[in-house]
């Protein structure tokens, strides 16, 4: 099957733990992220890898996204990018909450 094929199956099985329907890798976002509208999730452990890899969520092709779902989705970004900003100076009390609840709840070995 293939490292490829490996991946997307995996991927595709995080859907369910992140409410979506389409993901994608940072390899797949990189060739496409001017046709689609996405928005950045997480980076995802995923077995068989040494680092995380980075997922994106497709959410319509481009230009086809409803204005309040625009709207939704810049305010989205804008969270996103603070949480990230705040993580550069140390972890932000979100990121450490949530790690707390992998810690107390790990996800399943798989």
């Amino acid at each position: 099957m293939g490292d490829a094929v490996d991946l997307a199956s995996r991927v595709e099985g995080a859907n369910k733990t992140f409410h979506t329907e389409v993901m994608m890798t940072e390899r797949t976002h990189s060739m496409v992220k001017d046709a689609v509208e996405w928005r950045e999730l997480d980076i995802l452990r995923v077995k068989g890898k040494k680092h995380g890899i980075l997922v994106f969520e497709v959410v319509s092709r481009k230009g086809q996204l409803p204005e309040l779902k625009k709207q939704v989705l810049g305010i989205y970004s804008e969270a996103f990018r603070a949480l990230e900003l705040d993580k550069a100076d140390g972890p932000s009390a979100l990121y450490l909450q949530r790690a707390q609840e992998f810690m107390n709840t790990p996800p399943p070995p798989d």
